[in-house]
């Protein structure tokens, strides 16, 4: 779906931004393939600085997905890779209603999470540390509704199955600002 999402950017030179970045994995995905100018966001300082040494020189930013540090129709795309897998679908209504206002007229977001209804729970060790982690599921429908009801027009949802050890299958939402 990567590659849908930048088939799909309008040809402006507002930047596409990374909300969720992490580590800046897909910031990296992004710029090669060409997208820019490339911003990201994530909650975390720690993440944020992993990003940095990988992508020096992008703008970089703490921030919550409900209240961007951006001004209203200022980006051309968004990617929110696996940014949503511990938010509420209240919480994803505000990051839905965000979106809409970041993104100018017919600019793109692409969405990826775990799919499926209710509550995850992940026990085990990650970064070293041991650790309970809470999620939510999404189902690309709804993900899509919600895109919907704010004016976005959905160009693709797609699902995929869970495959190897994976425990949750995995859900895309790719649609365009108004």
């Amino acid at each position: 779906m990567l590659d849908e999402l930048v088939a799909a950017l309008p040809a402006h030179p507002a930047p596409v931004l990374d909300a969720g970045c992490g580590t800046g994995r897909m910031l990296t995905h992004l710029a090669a393939r060409g997208v820019g100018p490339l911003t990201g966001v994530d909650l975390s300082p720690g993440m944020l600085a992993h990003a940095r040494r990988g992508q020096p020189g992008t703008p970089l930013a703490a921030a919550d997905l409900r209240a961007l540090p951006h001004a209203t129709a200022s980006l051309r795309g968004v990617l929110c890779w696996y940014a949503i897998i511990h938010s509420t679908p209240a919480e994803v209504a505000a990051i839905a209603d965000e979106l809409a206002r970041v993104l100018v007229a017919g600019g793109v977001v692409l969405l990826g999470f775990q799919a499926g209804r209710g509550e995850r729970v992940v026990d085990g060790t990650a970064y070293r540390q041991q650790t309970t982690l809470h999620g939510v599921l999404h189902e690309p429908d709804e993900i899509a509704g919600m895109l919907a009801e704010r004016g976005f027009a959905v160009l693709a949802t797609a699902r995929r199955a869970a495959v190897g050890g994976e425990r949750h299958d995995h859900g895309f939402v790719l649609a365009r600002r108004r």
